[in-house]
């Protein structure tokens, strides 16, 4: 290890012998070497080092995802033409690089339309499109009588946030017609 040490040795000369010099230079020195080496106990070992390393790469999850993604190829008046996602079906969801979802509408041979569901802004040609396999459900209950909602039941009105328990898909077979008279099914 070198050491810098400036010293303004005619100042030094002046104030001390050449033995008194010696004395503090070599008292000057082992301060340092004293102050590096408590900086060094301070300091965590290689093994610990090693050993820390080690138990954290134990809670690294070594899973491998892989996820269906598709290629925007053109975009206007809310619907967007997409490429790829081979695996999509009508009515389910798929996710835009800017968080926007929209609902698969038609299946071409090589490519799918798309409806958006929030605003367009931010999505353009050759962004890429996850889709998840899900379908779009939205919430259902006394909470929305009366309330204004979008596509995917958010309220767009100026009333409080609805807290719905129960999601429902937006299609789904119809209840029988026995389920729909009001008084139910009654025997005469």
């Amino acid at each position: 290890m070198s050491l810098d040490i400036k010293i303004n040795l005619e100042h030094l000369s002046k104030e001390f012998s050449h033995e008194s010099f010696s004395v503090l230079i070599s008292d000057h020195i082992k301060n340092i070497e004293r102050t590096n080496r408590n900086k060094r106990q301070h300091l965590p070992s290689t093994k610990a080092i090693i050993q820390s390393l080690k138990d954290k790469s134990k809670e690294i999850n070594n899973r491998v995802y892989f996820k269906e993604v598709g290629t925007v190829q053109h975009i206007g008046n809310g619907v967007a033409n997409i490429s790829g996602l081979s695996q999509a079906a009508i009515n389910e969801l798929v996710e835009f690089k800017n968080g926007a979802q929209g609902l698969i509408l038609n299946l071409h041979t090589m490519s799918l339309d798309v409806i958006l569901l929030k605003n367009e802004e931010g999505i353009q040609g050759g962004n890429l499109v996850t889709h998840h396999n899900n379908k779009l459900r939205i919430p259902v209950g006394i909470n929305l009588i009366g309330r204004v909602i979008n596509a995917l039941g958010e309220p767009i009105d100026a009333g409080p946030e609805i807290n719905s328990l129960e999601l429902r898909f937006i299609e789904h077979p119809a209840p029988t017609i026995t389920h729909r008279s009001p008084n139910g099914f009654q025997d005469h």
